[in-house]
């Protein structure tokens, strides 16, 4: 990928990761705001998704627990788009 870059300047390329990174981590004060609920949310999604209320040993496939959670997801609401932030 950089073949035709010159030496000298091969040497100043770096890695965007850590850039692309801290960009996905920013949060607005808004999303601050409402961060924990949506951690609180999220963390009983998932222990409901892993109970034994949804799965069935032997029974339930992973594909089946993919559809659960999307369909708890839309149930909830929240997959709407939101237009007023």
């Amino acid at each position: 990928m950089t073949q035709k870059i010159s030496a000298s300047n091969k040497a100043r390329v770096v890695s965007a990761a850590d850039l692309a990174i801290g960009w996905l981590e920013t949060r607005t004060p808004r999303e601050m705001q409402i961060y924990p609920q949506l951690n609180s949310i999220t963390h009983k999604i998932i222990a409901e998704g892993f109970s034994s209320k949804v799965i069935t040993p032997g029974i339930s496939t992973s594909e089946d627990l993919v559809w659960w959670f999307r369909q708890k997801v839309n149930d909830m609401g929240l997959l709407q788009i939101r237009q007023n932030h």
